[in-house]
This record gives C-alpha cells, sequence and structure tokens, in this order.
C-alpha cells in the first residue's frame, strides 16, 4: 500500500510509533549523525537525504516533526492541538487525494485495481475482531483490544465533543461490543486505577500516549455513565481521575521528557463533566448553564481553559463529599 493510498493507515501507525516509543525522533536523529558521510559537500548531501528517505522510521519522525511545527504554530494563533491535527489531516488527504487521481489518469495500469479508499477499508476489516469471538472475549481483554487498537486513533485526530468516541465505535466493533457490557464500568474502573498505580509499565507498552484518554473518554460515554448510579461508585469514578492526572503530572516531572502530556487534557476533562452532570453538581450545572450557549459538549469539544476549571471543580466537589464522612468518624 504506497503512501498515496493509506493516510488514514499512516496516521494510525504514527500514532502507534510514537506511543511506543516516545524518543524514537532523537534515535533517528542521532543514528544519522552517526553515518559515515561522502567528502564533497553535494555527495554529503544526497548521502543524507538517501539514509533518512529509506527508513521508514525516519519517515514518521518526519511527519511527527512536522506535525508538532504545525501545531505549535496554531497554537500561537490560539487554536486547539486537535483543531490545527484536524485541519492537517483535511489538507493532506486533499492533496494526496488529487495526486492518486492524476496519477491513475496517466496509468492504464491501475485502472481496474483497488482504490485507496478500498485499501483502507480493507485494512480496517483486518484489525476488526473476529465475529465468533466478539461474544466470547472476556471484558478485560475487550478493554485492552479497544485501547491498543490502531483504530484509537480516530478518538484523537479529530476534535469532537464526546471526546472522538463516536468516530471510533464506527470504525472498531470492539467498542459498542465493550459498552453493552453489564460489568464495563467496573471493569473500566479497576484497569484505570490499576494503571495509574503502574506509571513505569504503561510508559513503556503500546500507545502509552494515549491509554488513559481513551479509556477516560470511554468512561464518559452515556453507557458507562447509565452503569454508575451508584453514589459511592460516582465518587470512585471521579477520584480515580483525578488521582490518575495528578499522579501523571509527577510521574511526568520526574522523567528527562514528558510521557504523558497535557494534549489528552480535555479528555480527561470530558469524563469530569459528564460524571459531574450525573451527580447533580450544583456547581457544575451552574457552569454549565453559562457554556450551553457555545455549545460545550453539544457542537464543541471542551477548550484546555474549561479543562482546568473542570479539575479545579471536581476537587471541590469531592472534597464537600468526603467532609461529611470524616465528620462522623469517631
Amino acid at each position: 500500500m504506497t503512501a498515496e493510498d493509506n493516510l488514514e493507515k499512516q496516521l494510525e501507525d504514527l500514532g502507534r510509533t510514537i506511543g511506543a516509543d516516545n524518543s524514537f525522533v532523537h534515535k533517528v536523529m542521532t543514528n544519522i549523525q552517526a553515518s559515515p558521510l561522502p567528502d564533497s559537500q553535494t555527495g554529503r548531501t544526497r548521502h543524507i537525504w538517501s539514509k533518512f528517505t529509506r527508513r521508514r522510521l525516519a519517515k514518521l519522525a518526519a511527519a511527527a516533526i512536522l506535525v508538532i511545527v504545525l501545531i505549535g504554530i496554531g497554537r500561537l494563533h490560539g487554536a486547539t492541538v486537535a483543531t490545527v491535527w484536524a485541519e492537517v489531516t483535511q489538507a493532506f488527504s486533499k492533496l494526496l487525494h488529487r495526486r492518486v487521481m492524476v496519477e491513475k489518469s496517466n496509468r492504464p495500469d491501475l485502472m481496474g485495481k483497488p482504490t485507496g479508499a478500498e485499501r483502507i477499508k480493507a485494512y480496517q476489516q483486518r484489525l476488526q475482531i473476529p465475529p465468533e469471538e466478539l461474544e466470547s472475549i472476556s471484558t478485560e481483554a475487550l478493554v485492552k483490544n479497544v485501547n491498543r487498537s490502531p483504530l484509537s486513533m480516530h478518538m484523537i485526530t479529530f476534535p469532537a465533543p464526546d471526546g472522538g468516541l463516536s468516530a471510533y465505535r464506527r470504525k472498531y466493533n470492539g467498542v459498542n461490543e465493550l459498552l453493552s457490557r453489564p460489568d464495563a464500568a467496573t471493569t473500566l474502573l479497576n484497569m484505570y486505577t490499576r494503571d495509574s498505580h503502574n506509571l513505569d509499565a504503561v510508559a513503556k507498552g503500546a500507545s502509552s500516549v494515549f491509554c488513559f484518554a481513551i479509556m477516560e473518554v470511554l468512561m464518559s460515554s452515556d453507557e458507562i455513565i447509565k452503569q454508575v448510579t451508584d453514589a459511592s461508585l460516582q465518587d470512585k469514578f471521579l477520584a480515580s481521575i483525578i488521582e490518575s492526572h495528578d499522579l501523571r503530572v509527577k510521574y511526568n516531572s520526574q522523567q528527562p521528557n514528558p510521557v504523558f502530556g497535557q494534549a489528552t487534557l480535555p479528555q480527561t476533562a470530558t469524563a469530569i463533566g459528564k460524571l459531574l452532570d450525573s451527580v447533580d453538581c450544583p456547581e457544575y450545572k451552574r457552569w454549565y448553564a453559562q457554556k450551553l450557549v457555545s455549545g460545550l459538549f453539544v457542537e464543541r469539544p471542551v477548550t484546555y481553559e474549561e479543562s482546568e476549571e473542570l479539575l479545579s471543580m471536581a476537587r471541590e466537589y469531592l472534597r464537600k463529599a468526603q467532609t461529611p464522612q470524616e465528620m462522623s468518624r469517631p
């Protein structure tokens, strides 16, 4: 499958590569710098370019650097990371589509062969859980599959009021199966809490950058919220999300380079907002009434500033919820 034919697959591969090795850009550049170079300036340039373009990892590194630069420019102009990323992918998609059309018009040998869209669809079909295994697979294994699938990048790359869940469930059959399980809420909570206390192992695993964001969006779905009706379980969900966020911030401060960045903070805030709404938090109700006119959680995703406000609101709610219990103790 050529680069022109599989833009979505490259996005998924890029996300998987970044998640599996957060220092891969540095490794690629170090490897190139250590390679022997010809004496002539022209030969040296060609040699560097040849080594760089022949390596798949180097190509992903170049794509990552380009995306980082574009995101930085967008942030300077007040745009969110998700918005910039969506605009970049849309622009590349249009460019590659035009290029494919031009190539096909000049290449009779391509006539009758699968189009790029058809190849992408076939690739995505191969990533689905086989129907005969879908119902028998355990809920915990299902969470792992949903969390690690390359198709989960659809939750991260496109801005959406629901955190990208509707896009992901259209692409991957494991999502709807998971959300239909009666033990999905408790399983998600247990695995989320366990991973939050085992960040070293998570950081070395696949898709480590996005695993918490994916679980948080799943935990904020209508199906999971309906399962979390007990007051103590609702508080556990909120407390676990706040604790996980704090643990990741602390973990980042102890690393040479941040592993769990702030780019997924809106996903964390989306889960907090849905949970605060389910517990009828008065402060949240007043806050959201002011935001509703702007379409928050309906027409647009949460911003970073609003995410920080929701984090503070959840901390205050939990503090008040725990105070009566502490006062009643002998």
